[in-house]
């Protein structure tokens, strides 16, 4: 059994996503221990995407946007939750991600490459923790 955590972002909140979302990952064998909608500090930014290479101006305008909408936290638990979470997220890049996952039916038109040439952020709607270190982390954080 392992735990991990995914973050309905708030893209998907406006846009009524949260039932689909949390039903694909109730239908995987995988279960929402519990949930918190919150807005994103700057300590649980770092947590999240201080490990990721990327522009000075692209992290600070996704810092922005996250810390200034909310989104929700899942703690999530299963067998190889983390790998399975990653799967139904899709692809990091939503262009590339398959149909039937988050990021494949819902962010399917985010390139990244002309976002970034217009310096805007990429609209993905689900984070999912990459390990179980960074998902302990957050855990740990929020006291989910």
């Amino acid at each position: 059994m392992q735990t991990t955590v995914g973050i309905i972002k708030p893209e998907a909140i406006k846009k009524g996503l949260v039932e689909i979302i949390t039903k694909r990952i109730e239908d995987s064998d995988l279960v929402i221990k519990s949930s918190l909608k919150k807005i994103i500090t700057s300590y649980e930014f770092g947590i999240i995407y201080g490990h990721v290479k990327e522009p000075e101006w692209l992290h600070n305008a996704r810092k922005k946007y996250l810390t200034a909408n909310e989104s929700i936290f899942l703690k999530i638990s299963g067998e190889n939750a983390v790998v399975k979470l990653l799967n139904i997220r899709g692809s990091s890049n939503p262009r590339y991600a398959f149909p039937g996952t988050i990021r494949g039916d819902f962010a399917k038109d985010q390139n990244y490459i002309e976002l970034r040439k217009q310096r805007k952020i990429a609209l993905n709607f689900f984070h999912a923790c990459d390990t179980e270190k960074e998902a302990y982390a957050l855990i740990h954080c929020l006291k989910l």
